[in-house]
């Protein structure tokens, strides 16, 4: 390439990172989500302990949240080493990301196809789209713009093969293939990806298709397994639904419906939200519309594949990279998503850009107009893209906006109810848990997050109830087994407590709440041999806990073993418990305060004054 064009290149690529960077550069205020970063970050100690052997061990060995991602893993790993659990900048990695797209995007759509300012109107789509806002401004979907890095390196290194023929060049390629893999599994159709760039660009049909399918073997090896693994691991989680919990019209249906509305929404990106709700009710008119304008696109990429053949591999990128999330393998409770779009909409952006530049070719009195055009439609789409940034700040805001578009929205309603909770907004957080419930009562996480709401509010007899529900669902859960039983001891059943704290220490015997609550709850039933058992137990499992001390010198001064309570106080004065007030009218401690040997022990202790 000329040093001119490098020059313009090099321009024009600063032009479209500084401009993408200050639409988004707000996120660095934006925070983690009740909405997978919990689940996925947050509440993950795995990834926050810091980049090691152990770290790297279970990037690739477990099967959190039901997927495997190992590069993805190890990313947010690095991040939690870095930045610890600054929000911020774990959204400015990836925004940095998609910038790094931007420009790679840039530089190989150039390289491959001779363009460059067709390829300049691709990657400005692909920066702007609001359609990828859900992409970059929400830390889970590190898996996207990191999956699509490794994309566009792998489509960089296979291009430097086939007009090079250097095999350092198919390692690359293939290397970078598996990590894109491991990033995100969607990449599994990319040989097929790669046989669309042998079409056009490249322009290798001329070696024969063999050749193209033997060359492509390697990569789709790669992609099998990995397409195995996570289909057994979404399978064994339960986020991929069985065909005996979704029969194949519903989901054909809703795939070719959200096939078709993609490319609306990237017309006219309005009403976008976080969840599109499934519905398995679709009416036949609306499906039978998607079939025939899907179809008819089809046959006019056949028709134009040799004279338009941009047009033919356009079309077929966007349906082959769209195919696994399309909803014939329904995963979770939506019909689609915009993070869906991030690497399918690349097809489509180019036929749109080479469309317009073969009409500026026809008519050159139309390239004015025609630049005026791309330009307001680029800063039209910058506003909606900053303006749909704003709307992933927090959990409420994103919920809010959804509600606001589809107010009877059951997964609306329960991710805004964890939201308010997560704000402390109980109270608000119930309305929103109990109207999701009404329309889809068999949820037990929203059941769970109704619970933990009523129990903040007081209604622990309600708590419970709930509890209950989500225990039938998460049996093997001693967090929800803990929470339960702590709402039925605040709820005055101690004997039904005491079941909850038990099949907690079953599952987690080291749960020291357990242990705290178990013995107390004990005490309340005068259980005292029991309860010194259990409050030993919790004082050898945590002997610098001040508090594990005091309780048992309550329940040993219960019991009537005052030396023994006299003993375990002074080892909790000892470690820091200094509450001299409630030492003073505990009525756990009333027998000890009876005892002549009281009063020398307060003095051994330093406060006289607290008899």
């Amino acid at each position: 390439m000329p040093a001119a064009n490098r020059r313009t290149l090099g321009i024009v690529g600063l032009i479209l990172v500084l401009v993408t960077g200050l639409l988004y550069l707000q996120v660095r205020h934006h925070q983690f989500l009740q909405y997978d970063d919990d689940k996925f970050l947050v509440d993950n100690l795995a990834i926050q302990q810091g980049l090691d052997a152990e770290a790297i061990r279970w990037a690739f060995t477990n099967n959190h949240a039901s997927l495997w991602l190992p590069v993805t893993w190890i990313s947010h790993t690095i991040d939690f080493s870095l930045f610890g659990d600054n929000a911020g900048a774990h959204h400015l990695v990836n925004l940095l990301q998609h910038l790094l797209n931007t420009v790679l995007l840039l530089l190989v759509l150039t390289r491959m196809t001779g363009r460059f300012w067709p390829s300049v109107l691709v990657a400005a789509l692909f920066a702007l789209h609001p359609l990828h806002v859900e992409s970059v401004a929400w830390v889970t979907e590190r898996k996207d713009t990191l999956s699509t890095l490794f994309l566009l390196l792998t489509m960089a290194a296979y291009e430097r093969w086939v007009r090079r023929g250097a095999r350092s060049s198919l390692g690359l390629a293939l290397l970078f293939c598996a990590l894109g893999l491991m990033a995100k599994p969607m990449l599994v159709t990319l040989p097929v990806l790669l046989l669309i760039l042998d079409l056009w660009p490249l322009d290798r049909l001329t070696a024969g298709w063999r050749r193209l399918l033997v060359e492509k073997i390697p990569f789709a090896l790669l992609a099998a397994g990995t397409g195995v693994v996570t289909l057994l691991v979404g399978r064994a989680g339960g986020i991929v639904a069985g065909l005996d919990t979704l029969g194949i019209w519903p989901r054909l249906a809703n795939a070719l419906v959200s096939t078709a509305t993609y490319p609306l929404q990237m017309f006219w990106p309005v009403g976008l939200r976080a969840q599109y709700v499934f519905r398995s009710d679709l009416p036949l008119w609306m499906v039978v519309a998607a079939a025939a304008g899907l179809g008819a696109v089809t046959w006019l990429a056949v028709r134009w594949r040799r004279e338009r053949p941009w047009f033919a591999a356009g079309w077929a990128w966007y349906l082959v990279s769209l195919a696994p999330v399309s909803g014939v393998l329904q995963q979770g409770s939506h019909a689609m998503a915009d993070r869906y779009t991030y690497v399918s909409l690349l097809g489509l952006f180019v036929m749109v850009a080479w469309g317009g530049a073969e009409m500026v070719g026809r008519w050159p009195r139309t390239r004015i107009a025609a630049l005026v055009l791309a330009l307001l439609v680029l800063v039209a789409m910058g506003g909606l893209t900053a303006r749909q940034a704003a709307t992933w700040h927090d959990t409420v805001t994103l919920f809010e906006h959804a509600r606001t578009l589809d107010p009877d929205d059951p997964m609306v309603l329960a991710y805004l109810g964890a939201g308010l909770a997560a704000d402390g907004r109980h109270a608000e957080a119930v309305l929103r848990l109990e109207e999701s419930l009404a329309i889809l009562p068999d949820r037990p996480l929203t059941h769970l997050g109704l619970a933990r709401s009523l129990a903040a509010t007081g209604d622990h007899a309600g708590a419970a109830r709930h509890y209950r529900i989500g225990l039938a669902a998460y049996p093997e859960v001693a967090a929800v087994h803990f929470e339960m039983g702590t709402q039925l001891m605040l709820a005055g059943q101690p004997a039904a407590a005491v079941a909850g704290f038990r099949r907690t220490l079953e599952l987690e015997p080291g749960h020291t709440g357990a242990l705290t609550n178990l013995g107390l709850t004990l005490l309340d039933l005068e259980r005292f041999p029991e309860a010194e058992a259990v409050l030993r137990r919790l004082v050898t499992l945590a002997p610098g806990d001040p508090l594990a001390h005091y309780n048992l010198a309550c329940g040993l001064s219960l019991a009537g073993d005052t030396a023994g309570s006299a003993l375990a106080l002074e080892s909790a004065v000892a470690r820091g418990f200094h509450d001299w007030a409630h030492i003073r009218t505990d009525p756990d401690l009333a027998n000890l305060r009876a005892t002549p040997e009281y009063a020398p022990l307060v003095e051994r202790l330093g406060r006289a004054g607290a008899r």
